[in-house]
């Protein structure tokens, strides 16, 4: 009777006419849904027809039909039994892992790809204050502007996603508080950017779901990798109770009491007294779902960290501030000792990818099926190529700001003579 009347229930929804999709589930429920993508076990879809509407999903087998609003049914009885025969052939014909190359990607893909790269690797130079271009080459730069270029072999897109990294910093408000992205790199009263960290954007180009595997999602920063699955978990309890009671299970061994006391003595409250506890565990996810024709933001990465090192040769990461422990920057030392000779204000310097003292690189994993048993590989490449001498601090203002919009951060510049000098190009 129960199956009739949900069958009767999708009968009367296909005779109305939706400016959106339906799904009708098995248990006679209704929902309107947009985006709608049928995967090997769950069906996905978004409340709001618009770019960065959350996804939902629900399980195909608990799912009787789909009313799309062109009229048409899909029947999921049918439907997930086909779906199970095509994920296991699939699955039979090729898995693995495959890393994409130039030469892999279609005419549209290529050109799409030089053209992001072109961007990023557009022309550069110091636009300069008028009133402060007298002083170029004359004083020494307390600040640079390292900008970023990627290798022409990079893959930033194909016929299925589109990689875009943005230059930002990680800001904290004390050294105890989480830190929270900003898509900031300048500030007018430091000599550096503080906390800078990289964010990696995908798109979804399709009009299909696609799955990330943040397993095999990395960013690696001067040879040190890092993944963006952590396989931990978090676990909370709740604990709610009524009424009154004692509980015998401390004093009836004293005691001696037998009989029904001695019975209920083993932790149980009585007197009328109740409790509950309620345990839940929420596992990180290593399987992330970009919807139809849409973006999501991985979580940001520090550049070189949050802690004092040596980067390279002439380049350090250490505290912005010396009183303030949780403020980071890189600062580039130019020896006037050295054979190059300090920084000077309007200086611009010019690195390849083999000279580059700074490389990252991103390798994004992603399936078009959930099981993610074949997956696609693209890797994009990051290196210093262009930095330009300046000079910012509050009380002087700006003296010359980049012209184009090119990834960078904003480098501290130092001149101690008793320090190795970092190189220049």
């Amino acid at each position: 009777m129960k199956t009739l009347s949900i069958i009767a229930l999708a009968l009367l929804c296909a005779g109305h006419a939706f400016a959106q999709d339906r799904v009708i589930t098995k248990e006679g429920d209704v929902f309107d849904a947009y985006r709608i993508d049928i995967g090997g076990t769950y069906i996905y879809y978004t409340k709001e027809d618009k770019d960065g509407a959350a996804l939902q999903k629900i399980a195909k087998g608990d799912v009787l039909m789909i009313k799309k609003k062109d009229g048409t049914k899909i029947d999921m009885t049918e439907q997930t039994t086909a779906s199970s025969q095509t994920t296991r052939t699939e699955t039979e014909e090729k898995t693995g892992i495959t890393h994409v190359k130039i030469e892999d990607l279609s005419t549209e893909a290529k050109a799409a790809n030089d053209k992001l790269i072109a961007k990023i690797n557009a022309p550069v130079k110091l636009n300069v204050v008028e009133k402060h271009q007298k002083d170029i080459g004359k004083k020494e730069a307390s600040s640079s502007y390292a900008c970023f270029g990627v290798t022409p072999n990079s893959i930033l897109c194909d016929d299925n996603i589109e990689v875009t990294c943005h230059f930002g910093k990680l800001m904290k408000s004390s050294k105890n508080t989480p830190a929270e992205w900003q898509n900031i790199v300048f500030n007018a009263y430091f000599k550096g950017t503080d906390n800078p960290a990289i964010l990696f954007s995908i798109k979804n180009k399709t009009s299909q779901t696609i799955y990330l595997d943040l397993a095999n999602t990395f960013y690696v920063s001067m040879g040190q990798s890092s993944c963006y699955y952590v396989p931990t978990s978090t676990t909370t309890s709740s604990t709610s109770s009524s009424g009154a009671g004692l509980n015998l299970g401390a004093v009836t061994g004293a005691l001696g009491i037998g009989g029904i006391a001695g019975t209920v003595a083993n932790g149980v409250n009585v007197g009328g007294g109740s409790s509950n506890t309620t345990t839940n565990t929420t596992y990180s996810q290593r399987i992330i779902a970009i919807a139809p024709l849409s973006t999501i933001d991985l979580s940001a990465k520090y550049i070189f960290g949050n802690e004092i090192k040596s980067i390279s040769k002439g380049l350090r990461y250490e505290l912005l501030f010396a009183n303030i422990s949780y403020l980071y920057c890189a600062t580039a030392n130019f020896s006037p000792k050295s054979q190059s000779g300090a920084m000077m204000f309007g200086d611009h310097y010019v690195y390849s990818f083999d000279s580059s003292p700074i490389k990252m690189s991103f390798f994004v994993a992603y399936a078009k099926s959930e099981s993610c048993t074949s997956e696609k590989v693209l890797s994009s490449h990051y290196y210093l190529n262009n930095m330009f001498g300046t000079i910012i601090s509050g009380w002087k203002g700006v003296w010359g700001n980049i012209s184009n919009y090119v990834p960078y951060f904003v480098m501290k510049v130092t001149n101690n003579t008793d320090q190795e000098s970092f190189p220049k190009q």
